[in-house]
């Protein structure tokens, strides 16, 4: 009886291992032809739940704005923005359309405005080229093109590409865990990073560079003549060069690096 009982159970083990494979192998299948979507949608009080075809990401459109951002630009959402310097001012903005449609330009501030009847969201996609996640906030890519800006922010944790920086001076804030990078050039850079933003201006080519470090935020730094760095917290500094004159403030453990090729 017992050894029954053994030989039940044993092959129910395996039953259920093959049944398991089965299901396994029809998944992978049904995920590498088609693509699995599932999303996770909050309408006020109320969570939904959504799978299938209706869950997957939105297509893509484009929308362009006039540029009224003077000599500031700031991102205040999470995006990819590409700056570029250029003599004619465009901003184009590419996305998912509720996505699209929601972000707006105020005085050189890109933000997302949330009406009444916008819902959270987040779809998730498995898929031949693996797993990914996106909320509704995420996803857009803004090219912006203006001939004088000089103040950068980012809030968040979007990022920022400034491309064919040349102005005398330029004055980039990070808060949160946002990153920039930039070429170009300039005479004097002033570079606040607070919370776990990075700043990649190794090659932005300053004489001058004011650095203040907040948290546990990095940022690599291009200066000839006068560095001075404040880092308060865990973060880190590394100098693409050997300026002239470096002061150095620094409070807790963070770091500072030199680059010993230059």
């Amino acid at each position: 009886m017992i050894r029954k009982l053994f030989l039940f159970s044993g092959g129910a083990f395996v039953l259920s291992l093959v049944c398991l494979a089965g299901a396994a192998a029809l998944v992978s299948n049904e995920v590498g032809t088609k693509g699995w979507n599932w999303g996770w949608i909050q309408d006020g009080d109320t969570v939904r739940f959504r799978n299938g075809p209706s869950a997957k990401p939105e297509p893509n459109t484009s929308k362009t704005l006039a540029w009224s951002g003077g000599d500031l630009l700031a991102v205040d959402l999470p995006a990819d923005v590409v700056y570029t310097q250029g003599p004619a001012a465009s901003v184009t903005i590419t996305g998912p359309q509720s996505l699209v449609d929601r972000i707006k330009l105020e005085n050189g501030r890109l933000s997302i405005a949330d009406g009444a009847d916008h819902k959270e969201s987040i779809n998730f996609t498995w898929g031949k080229d693996g797993f990914d996640a996106r909320t509704s906030h995420e996803g857009a890519r803004i090219t912006v093109t203006a001939p004088a800006v000089k103040r950068f922010e980012m809030t968040g944790s979007g990022d920022l590409d400034l491309r064919g920086y040349d102005q005398p001076s330029i004055d980039i804030n990070i808060a949160g865990s946002g990153s920039v990078h930039a070429v170009g050039r300039t005479q004097t850079l002033k570079l606040n990073v607070s919370g776990s933003g990075d700043a990649d201006l190794a090659a932005l080519q300053a004489k001058d560079a004011d650095v203040s470090v907040s948290g546990s935020g990095g940022a690599d730094v291009y200066a000839t003549d006068k560095a001075k760095i404040d880092i308060s917290g865990s973060g880190n500094v590394d100098l693409a060069t050997k300026p002239a004159k470096v002061d150095t403030t620094i409070s807790g453990s963070g770091t500072v690096d030199q680059d010993d090729d230059n």
